[in-house]
């Protein structure tokens, strides 16, 4: 079984990357089982079982580190294979918070635990020319990190695709 760690902080835009993973896996019409996107504000985080994958998913990085570090347990306990993370670059602290470069914290928690990482950020708006050399560097001190960088615009879909090839 697959786990997936999903963090984005927009409603619209976390419906379209866990579809844009469906899509990618094949289970985009299989019917799954888990938290609605909308109990996310109840609940601390989101989860879905479809088709064999378990889909974890953040609006904050509170809530990423709890989702990151569950999937962690469940891949040290042998419920899940492999981890993937899928992640904003801008995003909250916490649930309402201002938006910061938090997906820095969620790239750097991937490469400690191994997890191949794609980052999908519409950073026209943002300074983050540090970004690429960042993960270059991280990279060099982690040969086997993989870290995939779709800025500009969000294309989960592209960020999806070199996420798992």
């Amino acid at each position: 079984m697959k786990g997936i760690v999903i963090i984005e902080d927009k409603r619209e835009e976390l419906l379209a990357a866990i579809a844009a993973v469906k899509v990618k896996l094949g289970i985009a019409d299989v019917e799954g089982k888990g938290l609605e996107i909308d109990d996310i504000g109840i609940f601390q985080m989101g989860f879905e079982l479809v088709g064999g994958i378990s889909l974890f998913f953040a609006h904050d990085l509170t809530t990423a580190d709890k989702a990151i570090e569950f999937a962690r347990e469940k891949m040290q306990q042998g419920m899940v294979k492999e981890v993937y993370v899928l992640t904003d670059l801008m995003f909250p602290l916490l649930k309402d918070g201002s938006e910061q470069a938090n997906g820095v914290s969620v790239i750097l928690d991937a490469v400690e635990a191994g997890f191949p990482v794609s980052v999908c950020s519409d950073t026209d708006h943002h300074e983050v020319r540090f970004l690429p050399k960042l993960c270059r560097n991280l990279q060099k001190s982690n040969p086997s990190a993989k870290i995939n960088l779709v800025l500009d615009k969000k294309d989960w879909k592209k960020a999806v695709e070199l996420l798992f090839s």
